[in-house]
């Protein structure tokens, strides 16, 4: 197996798209886990922000209800399983029900098809009418009123990304008269892919690869992301023919 690295997100380095790239020594930690590079390259982003956004962000400990959005994609797989190993009940959104067993192997204990069900009603009958202590919502957009909805009171709802827009709009009452908290997470640092890599060795989280691709299918990557065809993460790989 090749000798790999893994280099902290978040650097605003150009070159991904190649097979090397130049990085500062700093933001180097050296590859421990013994995975195949395929496996590896699907961990530094979202391993690190998963960690970033549960743990030191939404502080989800043992025995939490935690509600994680687009519970198939890369970013929020890998949020299950970090929410997991901490000891947290997980219930995940999905959009497509062909997704239903890639997300529970993730670890989902609920699983909801916001096709088919409101997942503010659904969290609600999962934690008896109280609402999850914590939501991941990477969506934003309109669905971010509604995760609010979907915490408990002084509940915490880490706003992750804005897949869904941008823009949010929500009634603010929603928030202060029961005491919750919206709080923003925004990348990570080398701490938390320090402790992501530590869940990976104790095998308490584990890689998510759909598929690894030669780079030159690269439109075709992005086409399947688009589509909502893909499970976990695609990895690109810069030396296939």
């Amino acid at each position: 197996m090749t000798a790999s690295s893994f280099a902290l997100p978040g650097l605003h380095t150009s070159g991904t798209y190649a097979q090397f790239i130049e990085v500062p020594s700093y933001a180097i930690i050296k590859d421990t886990t013994r995975l195949t590079p395929e496996e590896v390259a699907t961990l530094p982003v979202v391993l690190a922000t998963a960690v970033h956004s549960v743990k030191k962000i939404g502080e989800v400990k043992r025995g939490d209800n935690v509600l994680v959005h687009a519970g198939a994609s890369g970013s929020g797989s890998m949020q299950i399983q970090v929410a997991k190993a901490l000891g947290a009940n997980v219930a995940a959104t999905i959009r497509n029900e062909n997704k239903t067993e890639f997300v529970k192997r993730a670890g989902a204990d609920l699983i909801i098809d916001t096709r088919k069900h409101d997942f503010v009603e659904k969290v609600k009958e999962w934690t008896n009418g109280n609402g999850a202590d914590v939501v991941i919502d990477s969506l934003g957009g309109d669905v971010l009123g509604k995760s609010i909805d979907a915490a408990k009171p002084t509940g915490v709802i880490v706003a992750y990304g804005f897949v869904a827009g941008p823009e949010v709009r929500f009634d603010i009452r929603s928030l202060f008269f029961a005491e919750k908290e919206l709080r923003g997470s925004m990348a990570c640092d080398k701490e938390d892919l320090i402790n992501g890599l530590e869940l990976i060795r104790e095998g308490k989280v584990k890689p998510l690869l759909d598929r690894a691709m030669p780079l030159k299918d690269a439109p075709e990557a992005h086409r399947l992301i688009s589509e909502n065809r893909v499970s976990g993460n695609i990895v690109l790989l810069p030396w296939a023919a």
